[in-house]
């Protein structure tokens, strides 16, 4: 196994790899504290609209991996990590053990071990760090962290340009299995919010009553 290096190497410029909601959020934010941001994203208007934020545009994740020591990406699921990190000019053409991988999509724990096995031999870090907020409360969210510790401390500058806090939570998907209970928690009690709404006319409370006082 190829050891990680990254720590030894100052953060530059910073990858963004998806420029969603999300993604756009994240570049704001950097872009706003002074990191020099590359992006990619195989939709162009999504990476032209990041070029227009002040982003250097990409032809592919490999490309990419050259110009960035610090790679965040914001995707919407397996399928779509596997074709930027393994697929023809994926990242991992481009990696090595001075890079650190960050993965901030929500996705199963099973994937991030994969992912993190598959690029871990180029030497580089690869880090689950999904986000707990909306698109809204950029700059307030927290990023539970799975993965190597080390690599978080030397990112956590950067993370911490568009979140509140970024939380070292365990080894490789530890991150993504508190995301996803988290998830779980605000499912139950948006269920159990729904069924108290509808009780409301039932016991003589009108709904709205009931929201604005609660």
């Amino acid at each position: 196994m190829i050891s990680w290096t990254g720590s030894k190497r100052p953060i530059e410029t910073v990858g963004l790899i998806g420029c969603g909601r999300m993604g756009k959020c994240m570049l704001q934010g950097m872009l706003e504290h002074g990191y020099a941001v590359a992006v990619y994203d195989k939709f162009p208007a999504a990476a032209e609209g990041a070029a227009a934020m002040g982003a250097e545009r990409t032809a592919s994740p490999a490309e990419l991996a050259e110009k960035a020591g610090v790679i965040l990406m914001s995707l919407p699921g397996p399928a779509q990590l596997t074709e930027v990190l393994f697929g023809e000019d994926g990242l991992k053409n481009g990696l090595t053990s001075d890079h650190v991988v960050i993965d901030t999509s929500t996705v199963d724990p099973k994937t991030t071990r994969a992912n993190a096995a598959g690029v871990e031999q180029t030497g580089a870090a690869y880090l689950d760090c999904p986000i707990l907020g909306r698109p809204s409360a950029a700059g307030k969210w927290m990023l539970p962290t799975g993965g190597n510790p080390e690599a978080l401390a030397h990112v956590k500058p950067v993370l911490l340009t568009f979140a509140a806090d970024a939380v070292y939570v365990g080894s490789s998907g530890a991150g993504n299995a508190l995301k996803l209970l988290n998830q779980l928690m605000f499912s139950c009690i948006n269920a159990v919010s729904s069924e108290v709404m509808a009780i409301c006319g039932h016991v003589g409370i009108d709904p709205k009553v009931f929201y604005d006082t609660v």
